[in-house]
């Protein structure tokens, strides 16, 4: 499974890759509105739970962003040692952490999932990670 980040304000950009049969697992774009979040903390821990389950995560860093969340959420994917896929400039990150060996950058979003894909399908075939159920 492929866990997403980026300001919530993406949301339907991960939601039409999702529907493209991604294995993506983050339940977050799923309530991205103003408003559909009932319990916050919840969405915390399930958040993490997610990046916890995935093989790997795609950061999404728009040129003008600062990261908040997604930047919490990195920090988890790094600790649990995923590979972070990351589109966007790396002056986004911070200068040690910009220079992680578990971070590769990408030019565009369509090469990000598509490395993101190639290393889920790995890390299945070898047992790492289970395998993503049904698509939502």
């Amino acid at each position: 499974m492929i866990y997403v980040a980026s300001k919530s304000s993406y949301y339907d950009m991960w939601l039409v890759a999702r529907s493209t049969g991604l294995p993506i697992n983050s339940t977050w774009i799923d309530e991205a509105g103003e408003g559909q979040t009932i319990d916050k903390g919840i969405l915390a821990e399930r958040c993490l739970e997610e990046i916890r389950a995935a093989s790997c995560m795609v950061l999404f860093i728009g040129n003008a962003d600062v990261l908040r969340g997604a930047a919490i959420e990195l920090g988890a994917a790094l600790s649990h040692g995923k590979m972070v896929f990351v589109v966007g400039p790396k002056s986004a990150l911070s200068r040690v952490f910009a220079e992680h060996y578990s971070i590769e950058y990408f030019q565009d979003i369509i090469s990000a999932l598509s490395a993101a894909k190639i290393f889920d399908d790995a890390a299945v075939a070898f047992g790492l990670v289970k395998p993503a159920g049904p698509a939502r």
